[in-house]
């Protein structure tokens, strides 16, 4: 007799239990009325879509899903997840039920891949975990949900904007939830404003007749060599002209205004050159990068 195919979601006691009093239409008497441990947990079974939470205080109700009803079965989403797994198995970004089977003694040492397969299957991996996410309840997914093989999903997240599938003007992002030593981390989307933004060179000058007072003032070359510092500082001209030219203020550093309301904009507290914008200041700073094979930055002499 063939055995019978379960859920690819695995829960824990209490999960079971949450899941099982959801089921039952939520009965009163079963979770304290002064804590909102079970609701945090309902969550977690909404991404994982066995439930649908709605409301808040006096309205918060939860109602199984399809899934949630069925589980522990198997449902045409725990089989769709098996196929992504065999698809993944084929590529090698998670090893197959035969090669997890095979006694180490009996297997050979599998060749190293090179960095091309390894970049090809992490871009596999990212497209699949996009896939998931773009299906599931509220475009949300707990990293112990996740079928793209037993990395951690930070490296996947990483190469997810050259994945064909991510949605323009958006990017993966992961936050750790739950309590202190927690593993467990939501994957979600954010907003990526690069897609919306049209890239212009700034052409730096060889000669300036006239430096913006901003930059003329700076003395904070402590980051750059004295024989660079010209450089420097048409480099600083070049993005004053093309800041005022897009209608931003420019603002010298000593005259930058010391107001609680701009240290979120930017966390160095001394820049060459900041930027009045209706969201706060924002600074630059020039610092000079020694190429291959020539002296590093303490080795020139400069102070930091």
């Amino acid at each position: 007799m063939a055995e019978e195919k379960r859920s690819t979601i695995e829960l824990n006691d209490a999960q079971i239990a949450l899941l099982n009093w959801i089921k039952n239409s939520c009965p009163d008497g079963v979770y304290p009325t002064d804590t909102f441990s079970h609701r945090i947990s309902a969550k977690a079974l909404q991404s994982r879509g066995l439930v649908q939470v709605s409301g808040h205080g006096k309205t918060w109700k939860a109602v199984p899903t399809d899934r949630g009803k069925a589980w522990p079965a198997c449902t045409e989403a725990d089989d769709a997840v098996r196929a992504t797994q065999q698809k993944l198995a084929q590529v090698g970004a998670i090893p197959s039920q035969q090669q997890a089977k095979t006694p180490k003694q009996a297997r050979k040492a599998p060749k190293k891949p090179s960095a091309a397969e390894l970049a090809a299957r992490e871009l596999v991996a990212a497209e699949e975990l996009i896939g998931q996410l773009l299906k599931a309840e509220n475009e949300e997914l707990l990293s112990t949900d996740l079928d793209i093989g037993p990395r951690k999903p930070q490296r996947y997240i990483a190469v997810a904007l050259k994945a064909k599938n991510c949605p323009h003007g958006k990017q993966l992002t992961s936050r750790r939830i739950g309590g202190y030593g927690s593993t467990e981390e939501k994957i979600y989307f954010t907003n990526y404003f690069r897609d919306f933004v049209t890239e212009q060179p700034v052409p730096v000058p060889e000669r300036v007749g006239r430096y913006h007072p901003a930059v003329k003032s700076n003395k904070q070359w402590q980051y750059v060599a004295k024989e660079h510092v010209p450089r420097a500082a048409r480099i600083l001209q070049a993005i004053a002209s093309e800041a005022e030219r897009r209608g931003i203020e420019i603002v010298a550093p000593s005259k930058k205004p010391d107001d609680r309301r701009y240290r979120t904009a930017n966390a160095a507290e001394h820049g060459n050159l900041w930027f009045d914008t209706d969201y706060g200041y924002y600074g630059i700073e020039i610092k000079e990068a020694a190429g291959t094979g020539a002296k590093k930055f303490r080795d020139l002499g400069l102070s930091w």
